[in-house]
C-alpha cells in the first residue's frame, strides 16, 4: 500500500518558510570554518549517509523520466528516436524533474540529521544552541514546538538540578517555577 511519508508537510514547510535553507547555508558555514561544532558533530553532518541515498534515486528516476519523455515526443509529437529535438525534450523533462525531486528528497532525509544535531540526545552543544536560536526564527509551527520542547527540557533539567528541585525535567515543575504559563 501506497502512503506518504509521515513528515512529508512538515518538511515542505521548512523549505517553503526559508528554516531550511538556512539550517543549510549556517551548517555549511560551520563546516567551512568550524567555530562552534565538535569533531562527532561535523562527522554526523557531513557523513554521505545522512543525503547520498536520495540524490542517487532520484538521478536513476530522473534516468527513467529522460526516456519516458522521449516516448511521449515519438508517440505524441511525431519525433524520430534519435533526432535532437527528441534528445531535448527527455532533458527538458528530466532535468527539472531531477531539480524538484532531488532537492526535496535529500532535504527530507538530511532533516533527521539536523534534527539529531539540533536535539542531541547525550547533552546539548554550541552548535545546537546556536542551529535552534537561527530556526526558530523561521521554523513552521510544527518543526518550533519540537525545538522549544527541547529547549525546555533541557533547560528545566538544569534548573531543577542547580536548585535541588526534581531532577526529572517534568512540566508540573517547569511551570510552577512561572517559566511556562505557571
Amino acid at each position: 500500500m501506497w502512503s506518504r511519508p509521515q513528515k512529508f508537510g512538515q518538511r515542505m514547510r521548512e523549505l517553503s518558510s526559508g528554516y531550511a535553507f538556512a539550517e543549510i547555508r549556517s551548517v555549511r558555514e560551520e563546516l567551512a570554518r568550524p567555530t562552534d561544532s565538535t569533531e562527532a558533530e561535523r562527522a554526523k553532518l557531513q557523513d554521505p549517509r545522512g543525503f547520498a541515498a536520495p540524490l542517487v534515486t532520484s538521478a536513476l528516476s530522473a534516468g527513467g523520466v529522460f526516456y519516458l519523455g522521449r516516448c511521449i515526443g515519438i508517440a505524441r509529437c511525431g519525433h524520430q528516436a534519435n533526432q535532437p529535438r527528441n534528445l531535448v525534450l527527455g532533458v527538458c523533462v528530466a532535468v527539472p524533474y531531477f531539480a524538484v525531486i532531488a532537492c526535496t528528497t535529500t532535504y527530507y532525509k538530511y532533516a533527521d540529521v539536523l534534527d539529531s544535531v539540533l536535539c542531541p540526545a547525550d547533552g546539548d552543544t554550541n552548535l545546537a544552541r546556536r542551529l535552534r536560536a537561527l530556526g526558530l526564527r523561521l521554523a513552521p509551527s510544527e518543526t518550533c514546538t519540537f525545538l522549544l520542547r527541547y529547549t525546555i527540557r533541557h533547560i528545566d533539567g538544569i534548573v531543577a538540578v542547580a536548585e535541588g528541585g526534581p531532577g526529572d525535567a517534568s512540566p508540573e515543575y517547569f511551570g510552577s517555577r512561572g517559566f511556562v504559563g505557571g
